[in-house]
């Protein structure tokens, strides 16, 4: 009998212990977690985090600008050098003819004295303080200067772009700094790029910064025209990594 009930107690003693030792293991699992894991913290990773990570990056390396189309209505437009009033709506732009060429120019007397080129008839004039102006003292172009009879400009247009040379910095303190442009930028995941060209070829890559193992990652390709500092369009694709 007291055989028996020694049994029963030692039973009830080896539960609590293996109750204990459950419960022990279970802490030091949660701990582990929080320790090596902790998934708080982390931001959550969603595609609406990826948009806010998106807009303040593509804010951080677009510029504002203007341009105004010169239109030459004569039968027989100048073909060496034109002259003809100013838009009046900037300073120092650069002027490109309808083959994109950038035209030499320069003010004298409130007149605008241009180098013709393309089909002579159009002119395309871009403003920003982000952009190389094409002014010149002298024009590569001789006399006669002609005034076209009539020309008109179109209506002023304004838009955002990505400038080339700000993705050239954005990848420069990325690699040098990353700490301190996610502060700037206000992201709190993290995140890297690949800038791609108009054949898929690399033209910057961060990924050598991090080595992204055993996470989830979000993945996004950004397709984009770019304009570089002589208002040239460049046509890219950003891949953006957010984890």
């Amino acid at each position: 009998m007291k055989m028996e009930k020694r049994k029963i107690i030692a039973k009830k003693a080896q539960a609590h212990v293996e109750l204990i030792i459950s419960f022990v293991i279970f802490v030091g699992f949660v701990v582990a977690i929080f320790v090596f894991i902790n998934p708080f913290s982390r931001q959550t990773l969603t595609y609406a985090a990826m948009d806010k990570i998106q807009d303040k990056i593509l804010t951080n390396i677009s510029i504002n600008y203007s341009s105004i189309n010169l239109i030459i209505q004569d039968s027989n437009p100048p073909t060496n050098c034109l002259e003809v009033d100013p838009p009046g709506i900037g300073i120092n732009p650069i002027i490109k003819d309808s083959d994109s060429a950038i035209k030499k120019y320069k003010l004298a007397e409130n007149k605008l004295n241009i180098e013709a080129g393309g089909d002579y008839k159009l002119y395309k004039f871009y403003f920003s303080n982000s952009f190389n102006g094409s002014l010149t003292p002298n024009p590569s172009c001789s006399n006669p200067i002609i005034s076209p009879t009539i020309y008109s400009y179109g209506a002023p247009y304004t838009d955002t772009a990505v400038l080339y040379e700000n993705i050239i910095s954005l990848n420069k303190t990325y690699m040098d700094n990353y700490g301190a442009l996610k502060t700037q930028l206000g992201i709190e995941n993290d995140f890297e790029f690949v800038v791609l060209n108009e054949t898929n070829g690399i033209v910057f890559d961060t990924s050598s910064k991090h080595k992204v193992k055993n996470r989830i990652v979000l993945s996004r390709m950004i397709p984009l025209v770019a304009l570089d500092r002589s208002a040239t369009q460049k046509q890219i694709i950003i891949n953006l990594r957010i984890w």
